[in-house]
């Protein structure tokens, strides 16, 4: 009888770690999938993240406050070393303000500056790139799934994101040269979700944040230059 109970719970114990299987295969998603979720994430997700971007020998940190609401995104880009300086974004205006300058705003939906430019890329109509699953990673003590976008020819860089697997933000990237020397890498070091960060949308909103500049066309950074 007792040997009869155990076979029986071997095969429910079976039957459900196979559930278990198909129901996790069902839910991979493809590297494009994941790279235009995290897109979404970026713009139409509200979170803190504290991070470091290492650009050559250069080194520094950021801490990014971001709100979506009512189809709106706010957000706060925050220097974390030397002498203050921050970014804004409000209704389509980015603005900048610091000690070492005079502050100023110009037109933009997006911050630029000192964040992957793979953030603002569309992945769907993106060419010269293979998007390839690398697996997955532990980052900032999250898993993430890795995926490597590699060129098609030796002009262009290749790239590594490690994507969260629960939010889809990116944690972690990194720019190589053919050589796979790391150019440029981007690491999250903290990443903090609460409706408490909601408040940040009406606290920028109560800004009074610098005129527009009127800059030529040309002289605006280009988030797709890397292609």
């Amino acid at each position: 009888m007792l040997f009869k109970i155990k076979k029986i719970l071997i095969v429910v114990l079976g039957y459900f770690c196979l559930l278990y299987i198909c129901l996790a295969e069902s839910t991979i998603k493809t590297p494009l999938a994941y790279l235009t979720a995290m897109s979404e994430a970026h713009k139409k997700s509200t979170y803190e993240l504290v991070y470091i971007l290492q650009q050559g020998s250069d080194t520094e940190s950021f801490r990014l406050r971001h709100a979506f609401t009512h189809n709106k995104e706010y957000a706060q880009l925050l220097n974390l070393d030397h002498s203050r300086e921050e970014i804004i974004l409000k209704n389509n205006k980015v603005s900048y303000l610091g000690y070492n300058f005079r502050p100023f705003s110009l037109n933009s939906s997006q911050i630029l500056d000192n964040l992957p430019n793979v953030l603002y890329t569309d992945y769907a109509n993106l060419k010269g790139y293979a998007f390839l699953d690398a697996g997955k990673d532990r980052i900032s003590d999250r898993i993430t799934k890795v995926i490597r976008m590699k060129p098609n020819d030796t002009l262009r860089y290749a790239y590594i994101l490690w994507i969260d697997e629960e939010t889809h933000l990116l944690l972690k990237s990194q720019v190589l040269n053919m050589d796979n020397l790391v150019l440029e890498e981007f690491r999250v070091l903290q990443l903090y979700q609460s409706p408490e960060l909601d408040r940040i949308a009406n606290v920028i909103e109560s800004l009074m944040l610098p005129t527009l500049t009127t800059v030529k066309k040309e002289e605006f950074p280009k988030s797709d230059g890397w292609q």
